[in-house]
């Protein structure tokens, strides 16, 4: 056992608190600062060449990224005041929460082009001949489908397949029934934290794209215009000409929507090892030939962003850089085992924040609870979000529901049926209990199948189960 190992050991028993809070804090902060300064520069690196690569980038991500330069040049590779950490500290912080709101926004442009998207694949085969695959019949489909379903004997794994099945079989239910099965699954979190049943409501208006996007950021016209040409398409009347151009909008709306992302990722990431580091300074130790490897990496990807060179990040510098790369393999491995063996005890230690105060470690603890929130795998945790930890009644329950239920109903009155049809199997495909059996999916797919009177949207589900099937 490591000597943090023990130290967290004895904490856990209460023994020895004055000595070893402190030591299990500065040490904590230490592997963490280690943790995040390798993970930067590795990052940064790999950020940097990204930015030079990718010319084709709204000018709002890339002033934001030009904002994290200066905090990286200002805060880590300069000497800092206390007083400029604090101003520091408040600026990743601002920078963090602009970009979650961008990938907040582009997530609802993501939704509402999934919508239209399901929407095209059905009115794809009335511009053709329908023809169904050799001997097909309801029947054997659904025998095949569930064949499909239950070749995997893994539950999750099954669960998944039900779940794309769902989202790709034709949409035939009434209006009550969907809100039967929608009110079954919110009456489930009866008795749980609202947080919980919070997260559902928020999951299933996210499928449904409930939350229209009304902002255009600098360079996302390209999105904005394709999502509206889609919106407001007439897929009663459709023609090919049209179809043809709503699907060339959405594909290439699609792929710009993915650049933006990857990028808003890789800049998150960075973000994250930033404010990581500014938390820790004031309570980490490091070994400086380690620290000075990480500066040459982010010095050198500075200098190559400002010369916004064609060529940059290649050449005889690039070359040479490899020696600090060298330097830190395998560390950033170490150290993570290291952190993350011993961060179990953040979840249970509120309960001495009265001996924290006393020996003035409290504010050691909040540091490094926020860090650790900013090291875990979720890159976009949020940090100062509060739990609502009261327990879900049948009040709040109906709230929530009858919440669900008028932007459903709006979007019946306001939509044509093949997209409100969209907007619920979307639902249908995220909820977690919706078929409760085996028997229950196979009842399902049958009836989905043979309720469809539209041919040529049958056979489209049909192709694109065949699809899903051959993955």
């Amino acid at each position: 056992m490591s000597e943090l190992g023990r130290i967290a050991k004895e904490i856990e028993k209460k023994k020895n608190l004055e000595l070893n809070l402190p030591k299990y804090m500065n040490t904590m902060h230490t592997l963490y600062h280690r943790f995040a300064y390798i993970h930067l520069a590795l990052n940064y690196y790999t950020c940097g060449e990204m930015f030079v690569e990718e010319m084709e980038l709204p000018d709002s991500l890339r002033k934001l990224a030009g904002r994290v330069h200066e905090i990286i040049q200002d805060g880590l590779l300069e000497n800092l005041s206390a007083d400029k950490l604090v101003a520091q500290v408040k600026e990743i912080d601002k920078i963090r929460t602009e970009i979650m709101e961008g990938v907040t926004l582009l997530t609802s442009y993501v939704d509402c082009l999934q919508i239209y998207e399901y929407v095209l694949n059905r009115v794809e085969y009335r511009f053709g001949d329908v023809v169904f695959p050799f001997r097909y019949n309801d029947s054997g489909f659904t025998q095949r489908m569930m064949q499909y379903i239950l070749k995997d004997k893994d539950r999750m794994v099954m669960r998944t397949k039900v779940s794309q099945v769902i989202g790709q079989l034709p949409m035939r239910m009434t209006k009550q029934r969907f809100f039967e099965i929608v009110r079954e699954n919110f009456s489930m979190y009866l008795g749980s934290e609202k947080s919980d049943l919070d997260d559902l409501l928020y999951m299933l208006r996210t499928c449904a794209a409930f939350d229209e996007p009304k902002q255009v950021p600098e360079g996302w016209e390209k999105i904005f215009n394709a999502y509206r040409r889609l919106k407001n398409t007439d897929y009663k009347e459709i023609s090919e000409e049209e179809y043809e151009k709503c699907r060339e909008d959405l594909i290439s709306a699609t792929e710009y929507i993915h650049r933006i992302n990857n990028m808003y990722q890789m800049l998150q990431e960075v973000v994250n090892d930033v404010y990581i580091l500014l938390l820790s300074m004031p309570y980490a130790l490091t070994e400086t030939k380690e620290l000075e490897s990480c500066r040459t990496i982010l010095r050198y990807v500075q200098e190559q962003i400002k010369s916004k060179r064609k060529d940059a990040f290649e050449g005889e510098e690039a070359e040479k850089l490899l020696e600090s790369f060298e330097k830190l393999e395998g560390k950033q491995e170490q150290l993570y085992e290291l952190f993350s063996e011993n961060d179990y005890l953040l979840d249970s230690m509120d309960e001495l924040m009265d001996t924290m105060k006393s020996i003035m470690v409290d504010k050691l603890y909040l540091s490094l609870k926020q860090i650790a929130k900013l090291a875990s795998n979720s890159r976009y945790i949020e940090l100062h979000k509060v739990r609502k930890t009261e327990l879900v009644e049948e009040d709040y329950l109906d709230q929530v529901f009858r919440s669900f239920m008028e932007d459903m109903e709006l979007s019946f009155k306001e939509n044509v049926k093949i997209v409100n049809r969209a907007r619920m199997a979307a639902v249908l495909q995220a909820l977690p209990t919706f078929l409760r059996n085996m028997d229950e999916c196979e009842m399902y797919i049958r009836q989905a199948l043979m309720n469809c009177s539209d041919q040529t949207e049958k056979l489209a589900c049909v192709e694109l189960l065949m699809e899903l099937m051959e993955q």
